[in-house]
């Protein structure tokens, strides 16, 4: 009886451990979104016709592959939107990071590496010819040519305005 059920439980760890019938293999679940984007630095600057910002942003591919972001303009960061709020929150300009660029490529594609992949984005932002003394400052968007179309978001970074307007 005891080899019975020896024989039994040896089976079952088998059993167990053996890989899926078809053979695919199994990935640990990602702790996370597959990519992240972040805001590493931020400044704004009031200028004589809008608000320059700068931002040093970093998109952080985790998914463990290259993802292929395709864009008639220069690269992976193509995808994104800045967002300047007021310090209570209302929205102050929406602007694409392609907004004030031209096309000079047809649908080509650009390599996000796995790893961190950091640049400087800048947003000469109309809109804002006055803005407040304190601007709220994320990141939107997504990667065009990728499953990731939407839905990436920068974590919140404020900048207080300098006047960068030139004296006369």
């Amino acid at each position: 009886m005891r080899r019975v059920i020896g024989i039994a439980v040896l089976a079952a760890a088998v059993c167990a451990c053996a890989p899926e019938p078809t053979g695919a293999r199994r990935e640990p679940a990602a702790a996370g979104p597959p990519v992240e984007v972040m805001l590493v630095r931020a400044s704004a600057s009031g200028e004589a016709h809008d608000l320059l910002v700068r931002v040093t942003a970093t998109l952080r591919n985790r998914s463990g592959a290259p993802l292929t972001v395709r864009s008639n303009f220069g690269g992976v960061f193509d995808g994104l939107t800045l967002v300047a709020t007021a310090a209570d929150g209302r929205e102050l300009a929406r602007q694409a990071y392609i907004y004030h660029q031209s096309p000079y490529a047809q649908d080509t594609p650009y390599v996000l590496p796995p790893g961190d992949t950091t640049r400087e984005l800048v947003f000469p932002l109309a809109a804002l010819k006055d803005p407040p003394a304190v601007v709220r400052l994320r990141l939107v968007g997504g990667l065009p040519g990728t499953p990731i179309t939407a839905g990436l978001q920068s974590q919140v970074v404020t900048v207080a305005v300098a006047d960068g307007r030139q004296n006369p």
